[in-house]
């Protein structure tokens, strides 16, 4: 049985192509600011396994892209997920923004606007990064903080 956090993501993934085809005027940014589920999870809700249940079983045959803080928090991702998802640290978009070497950035664009689900895994608070997932996502975007690990 799935959690409600895992039942949430998978409704809203269900959901997303008409919600995303009801407001085609909206840019990527704006879409994702409007529309883009984000969910502070709480303490008791464990966000890796929840992704790894939406991965497991929604997601299994489409391109995942889970953005991660930390070594560690790759660490724990990676033993869960292996090489089924791609990954990148938010800390490459940062970068890309603030040094005149493009190659993390533009690593970090393509990942975002291939991906059919992309996961944003305990954000900074840093609008510039946020803003660039945001603007970079193409399709169905989830930004999950807190929860457990």
């Amino acid at each position: 049985m799935s959690n409600p956090l895992t039942q949430m993501i998978e409704s809203y993934c269900n959901q997303y192509e008409e919600l995303r085809e009801e407001n085609l005027s909206l840019d990527p940014l704006a879409f994702q600011r409007r529309y883009g589920l984000l969910v502070h999870a709480p303490h008791n809700w464990n966000i890796l396994e929840t992704v790894e249940q939406v991965v497991n079983n929604y997601a299994k045959n489409l391109k995942v892209v889970i953005i991660f803080g930390s070594t560690e928090s790759y660490r724990k991702i990676y033993d869960v997920l292996q090489d089924r998802v791609q990954y990148f640290s938010w800390h490459e978009i940062f970068t890309g923004i603030h040094v005149t070497d493009v190659r993390y950035i533009r690593r970090a664009k393509q990942l975002l606007t291939e991906a059919e689900v992309t996961f944003f895994l305990n954000p900074p608070v840093l609008p510039e990064v946020i803003d660039q997932v945001c603007g970079q996502t193409r399709n169905c975007l989830i930004i999950l903080s807190g929860g457990g690990a």
